[in-house]
């Protein structure tokens, strides 16, 4: 894994901090502070940004037969 913490400046604009992942685009941010925050949870565990899913709930429903449309 390649983690990196790019700066891109532009003429009249403040410095907007990249982080990337294997070339990857991962979070951007104006701020230098959240960039590295993010650098540094990304450097502990690559799938911080990941989205985690729990089923919280399941039940199957029995539909009487020929009712097949909710």
């Amino acid at each position: 894994m390649k983690l990196e913490l790019l700066k891109e400046e532009k003429l009249g604009k403040a410095p907007w901090y990249v982080v990337n992942m294997d070339g990857e685009y991962k979070f951007g941010s104006w701020s230098h502070e959240d960039a590295m925050a993010m650098f540094n949870a990304l450097l502990k565990d690559p799938t911080a940004l990941d989205v985690k899913k729990e089923i919280l709930k399941t039940e199957e429903i029995d539909l009487p037969s020929g009712k097949t449309n909710i």
